[in-house]
Protein backbone atom coordinates (compact mmCIF):
# COMPACT_ATOMS: atom_id res chain seq x y z
CA UNK A 1 0.00 0.00 0.00
CA UNK A 2 1.42 3.52 -1.04
CA UNK A 3 2.00 5.98 1.97
CA UNK A 4 1.43 9.33 1.81
CA UNK A 5 2.53 11.59 4.82
CA UNK A 6 1.23 14.76 5.70
CA UNK A 7 2.99 17.63 8.10
CA UNK A 8 0.66 20.11 8.67
CA UNK A 9 2.19 23.29 10.55
CA UNK A 10 0.66 25.08 13.11
CA UNK A 11 0.79 28.31 14.92
CA UNK A 12 -1.84 29.31 17.20
CA UNK A 13 -3.81 26.37 15.42
CA UNK A 14 -5.91 25.31 18.51
CA UNK A 15 -9.80 25.57 17.33
CA UNK A 16 -8.80 24.29 14.33
CA UNK A 17 -7.30 21.25 14.56
CA UNK A 18 -9.75 19.18 15.82
CA UNK A 19 -12.12 19.59 12.39
CA UNK A 20 -8.84 19.03 10.20
CA UNK A 21 -8.01 15.78 12.16
CA UNK A 22 -11.55 14.70 11.82
CA UNK A 23 -12.03 15.41 8.34
CA UNK A 24 -8.42 13.68 7.94
CA UNK A 25 -9.68 10.48 9.64
CA UNK A 26 -12.96 10.57 7.33
CA UNK A 27 -11.58 10.88 4.07
CA UNK A 28 -8.28 8.74 4.84
CA UNK A 29 -10.27 5.04 3.88
CA UNK A 30 -11.05 6.91 0.18
CA UNK A 31 -7.17 7.73 -0.26
CA UNK A 32 -5.89 4.10 -0.41
CA UNK A 33 -3.18 5.05 0.98
CA UNK A 34 -1.07 4.39 4.64
CA UNK A 35 -1.96 7.95 5.84
CA UNK A 36 0.62 9.21 8.53
CA UNK A 37 0.21 12.82 10.26
CA UNK A 38 2.98 14.94 11.62
CA UNK A 39 2.04 18.40 13.41
CA UNK A 40 4.69 20.55 13.71
CA UNK A 41 4.13 23.64 16.19
CA UNK A 42 6.28 27.12 15.88
CA UNK A 43 5.55 28.08 18.94
CA UNK A 44 1.93 28.79 19.72
CA UNK A 45 1.00 30.20 22.68
CA UNK A 46 -2.78 29.36 22.30
CA UNK A 47 -2.28 25.63 23.44
CA UNK A 48 -2.08 24.06 20.07
CA UNK A 49 0.56 21.92 21.34
CA UNK A 50 -1.35 20.45 24.12
CA UNK A 51 -4.62 20.22 22.05
CA UNK A 52 -3.29 18.13 19.61
CA UNK A 53 -1.99 15.97 22.34
CA UNK A 54 -5.22 15.50 23.61
CA UNK A 55 -6.72 14.39 19.83
CA UNK A 56 -4.14 11.91 19.76
CA UNK A 57 -6.80 9.60 21.97
CA UNK A 58 -9.84 11.29 20.90
CA UNK A 59 -9.79 11.49 17.09
CA UNK A 60 -6.37 9.82 15.58
CA UNK A 61 -6.66 6.28 17.07
CA UNK A 62 -10.36 5.98 15.68
CA UNK A 63 -9.38 4.77 12.32
CA UNK A 64 -6.21 2.59 11.75
CA UNK A 65 -4.39 4.72 9.19
CA UNK A 66 -3.66 8.06 11.37
CA UNK A 67 -1.18 7.90 13.92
Amino acid sequence: MPALTLIIPTHNERENLEPLLTRLRDVAPALGVALDVLIADSGSSDGTVEAAEALLSKVLPAHPKLR
